[in-house]
């Protein structure tokens, strides 16, 4: 991953973690005015960037919430999609992300990416693997597969 793309990648999720939380100071959480702290946005299980391949498209971003809701941004963030995972499928995410072959992964599983390859990256609490195409291999291949459908975008 370029400086660029990770800068790109880690800018659209400081933005998507902004919207998530209902902004800054003043947004549902009563902002500092006497109000009573309004509803938070439920904790994040894991994201998903993807950034590459053949056209090497603008890149997505998914971020997935405890509660199975989620959230996918494309391009420049000006693509904003919502979703909600059905419970087997957050079931499914939640045994991939908290299983041991997630956490024995190393950062990055590959020595060089692929030529026109898309790029992921996967991050659940602290621990963050870097993957591309032909990289991905379980349990990454089964998150890939799993958010599929909001991580098109990129492709």
């Amino acid at each position: 991953m370029t400086v660029g793309s990770r800068r790109g990648a880690l800018l659209a999720g400081a933005l998507l973690t902004v919207a998530l939380n209902g902004g800054c100071a003043g947004g549902t959480d009563g902002g500092g005015d006497g109000a009573p702290p309004g509803p938070t946005a439920p904790a994040e299980l894991v994201t998903v960037s993807v950034s590459g391949g053949l056209a090497g498209g603008p890149g997505v971003f998914v971020a997935v919430a405890a509660d199975g809701s989620l959230t996918s941004v494309a391009g420049t963030g000006a693509e904003v999609e919502n979703g909600e995972l059905t419970d087997a499928q957050l079931a499914e995410l939640t045994d991939l992300v908290e299983s041991d072959a997630f956490a024995a992964l190393p950062p990055q599983t590959y020595d060089a990416p692929a030529p026109d390859a898309f790029r992921y990256t996967v991050v659940h609490g602290e621990r963050y693997v870097m993957a591309d195409d032909a990289s991905l291999t379980p349990p990454l291949d089964g998150i890939v597969a799993l958010l599929a459908p909001w991580l098109s975008a990129a492709g």
